[in-house]
C-alpha cells in the first residue's frame, strides 16, 4: 500500500499491488520494493521510505543497493572479514619487523586499520618482558573509553584464547575503520547508528522502518518474559490489583498477543505513576521511558521537541547497556564488537535493531524537514494499520480460506470498499468512530486541547483484575463486546480474584 507522509487525504493508504508467495525472502522484498519505487517515480510522486513488519529485519541495516545503512551491519562486516584470516596472519600484522626511514613502526603484513601507535606499543611491552597474552589483554582493554569495562569474548561463554584475543582486537580496529570509511562530514556513523541510503532514482534518502505498533507489542512480550534485569515483575502484579492503573488481566498475561491496546495498558503512564508511589523506581522509569517513546509516535498534543526528547530517552535506555560510556564518549565506533544484541534490556536482537533504526530514522527525517521548510511527517506515518484493516476486510468478504481466482475476481471491489470505509462524504454506515479516522478536520497533530489519550485510564470492568465480587460471572456484563467487535478482538475469560493462585496456563 502507498500512503501520504502527512496523512492529510482519506483514504490514508491505497493498495497498489499484491503477490503470491510461499516464503518471501528479504532479497525478494527489496526487489519488489525497487519496482514499486520506480512506478511511483513515473507517476510523479516521491518515495521517501517503507514500513514493514519484523520479518524483513535485514532491510533495517542493508539497502537495496547493498550499501550498509547501520552500525550493526558494519559490525557484521568487520567480524566476517577477521574470521576468514589465519591466526598466524593476524599475529604477523601486529608484530613489528622493522622501522622505516621515517622512523615509523611497520609490519611485514601491513594493515591500515591498525594504528601505528598500537604496533609500537606491542613492541615496547614485549621488550619489557611481557607475555604475548598479557600484551593482547592490555591492547584489548585499551580499545574502550572506560578502564573498568570488561570486554566480551570472541565466542560467547568461552574463555578467550590467544587466537580469540587477536580476532577481537583486529575486528574492533576493522570496525572503527569501516565506521570512518562509510561516514561523511554531514552524516557520520560515529554519532548516528542508522543513516538511510541515498536513492539512485530520487537522489534523496530512503528510510526503511519497522511498524511501530509491531515493535510495541514485541516489547510488551519481552517485558512479560522478564524484561531488563533491574526491573521487578512483582510491581506489575501489584499494579493489576489497583484500579487506578487501568491494567487488565489480558494485558498482564498477554492473552491477546496482537492487541496494541493491551500493550499500551501494560506499559502506560498510570502504571508508571503507581510504581513510583510503591517505590519501584527502576521499573517505573523503564515503563515511563517506553510509554514516552510510544507517545512520540502515536500521541496527540506533543511538540516536535517533546517527541525528539522521548525518542532519545528510549535510545539512551538501550545505550546504557550497549555503550555504557555514551554520556562521556558518544561514538558508536567504540561499541564492543563482541557485545551480543540479544538480551539488551531483555529485548531480542530484532527488537533492538528495529527500535534504534526507527528512532534514528525519525530524527534524521525531522532534521531533514527542518532544513527544507516542509511540513512535519505525521507521527503515525511509520505504522501499517491500514494494511491490517485491509486484511480484516478481506477475511470478512472471502473468509479465512479462499483461492487465488476468488481473490483476483474481488480485487477491484475490495479496493473500492476499503476506500469507502474512510471517506467522510459517504453515508455514516461506511464511517468508523475510531479516533484515528474522524469526520471533522483535525488540528495539527502536535496540538490538542484534550487530555492526551495515553495519559487517561479507561476501565474495562469485565477484564479488570482489581474488582472482585461474588457471583461476578452471573452479573450483567458491562461494556460487553458486540458480535462485530468479537470478530476482531477475541473475548477472554474472567480474571481470577486478587491473591488467588492456580496451576496451569494462567498462573501468576
Amino acid at each position: 500500500m502507498v500512503a501520504d507522509e502527512q496523512r492529510q487525504t482519506k483514504p490514508y493508504a491505497l493498495p497498489v499491488r499484491y503477490i503470491l508467495y510461499d516464503s518471501l525472502k528479504d532479497s525478494t522484498y527489496q526487489r519488489l520494493m525497487d519496482e514499486v519505487k520506480k512506478e511511483i517515480v513515473k507517476a510523479g510522486l516521491k518515495p521517501i521510505g517503507s514500513v514493514t513488519d519484523g520479518e524483513f529485519n535485514s532491510c533495517r541495516y542493508n539497502s537495496i543497493s547493498g550499501k550498509p545503512t547501520s552500525v550493526f551491519k558494519l559490525r557484521m562486516m568487520a567480524k566476517d572479514k577477521v574470521s576468514r584470516l589465519h591466526p598466524k596472519t593476524l599475529l604477523e600484522m601486529l608484530l613489528t619487523r622493522r622501522v622505516n626511514n621515517e622512523g615509523i613502526h611497520v609490519t611485514e603484513r601491513h594493515n591500515p586499520a591498525i594504528p601505528q601507535s598500537t604496533i609500537a606499543r606491542v613492541d615496547e611491552l614485549l621488550a619489557r618482558g611481557w607475555s604475548m597474552r598479557d600484551v593482547l589483554l592490555h591492547i584489548r582493554q585499551g580499545q574502550f573509553p572506560h578502564e573498568d569495562y570488561a570486554p566480551y569474548p570472541w565466542r560467547a561463554n568461552t574463555p578467550a584464547s590467544q587466537t580469540d584475543l587477536l580476532r577481537s582486537i583486529f575486528a574492533q580496529f576493522e570496525f572503527k575503520a569501516l565506521v570512518s570509511a562509510h561516514s561523511t562530514a554531514e552524516h557520520s556513523f560515529h554519532t548516528h547508528a542508522y543513516i538511510p541510503a541515498l536513492d539512485e532514482d530520487t537522489k534523496d534518502f530512503f528510510h526503511d522502518r519497522e511498524d511501530h505498533n509491531h515493535i510495541l507489542k514485541r516489547i510488551a512480550q519481552h517485558t512479560r518474559s522478564g524484561g531488563p534485569d533491574d526491573i521487578n515483575l512483582q510491581a506489575f502484579k501489584e499494579a493489576l490489583e489497583d484500579s487506578r492503573t487501568g491494567l487488565t488481566y489480558p494485558a498482564f498475561k498477554g492473552l491477546r498477543k496482537q492487541s496494541v491496546e493491551d500493550a499500551e495498558r501494560l506499559l502506560s503512564y498510570p502504571v508508571a505513576n503507581f510504581m513510583e508511589e510503591q517505590g519501584y523506581e527502576e521499573t517505573a522509569r523503564y515503563v515511563r521511558v517506553v510509554a514516552g517513546w510510544h507517545e512520540a509516535s502515536d500521541g496527540r498534543g506533543l511538540s516536535q521537541l517533546q517527541r525528539q526528547k522521548y525518542n532519545y530517552n528510549m535510545l539512551n535506555l538501550i545505550l546504557e547497556e550497549l555503550m555504557p560510556w555514551y554520556r562521556d564518549v558518544y561514538d558508536f565506533a567504540t561499541v564492543d564488537i563482541n557485545r551480543p544484541l540479544q538480551g539488551i534490556k531483555g529485548f531480542s536482537r530484532e527488537t533492538i535493531i528495529a527500535v534504534v533504526t526507527n528512532i534514528e530514522s525519525q530524527e534524521f527525517r525531522r532534521r531533514q524537514i527542518a532544513t527544507s521548510n516542509l511540513p512535519q511527517e505525521h507521527p503515525r506515518a511509520g505504522t501499517t494499520d491500514d494494511v491490517e484493516c485491509f486484511f480484516s476486510l478481506l477475511r470478512k468478504k472471502l473468509g479465512d480460506s479462499f483461492t487465488h481466482k476468488q481473490f483476483k475476481s474481488c480485487w477491484r471491489s475490495l479496493c473500492s470498499e476499503f476506500c469507502k470505509k474512510s471517506r467522510p462524504d459517504l453515508p455514516f454506515h461506511y464511517f468508523t468512530a475510531s479516533s484515528r479516522y474522524r469526520d471533522e478536520n483535525e488540528p495539527n497533530f502536535d496540538e490538542s486541547d484534550e487530555t492526551p489519550r495515553l495519559h487517561q485510564v479507561q476501565m474495562r470492568y469485565r477484564e479488570d483484575g482489581s474488582i472482585f465480587a461474588a457471583g461476578r460471572a452471573q452479573l450483567p456484563v458491562r461494556n460487553h463486546l458486540s458480535v462485530r467487535a468479537r470478530f476482531h478482538r477475541t473475548a477472554v475469560d474472567l480474571p481470577p480474584p486478587p491473591g488467588y493462585e492456580r496451576t496451569g496456563e494462567h498462573d501468576y
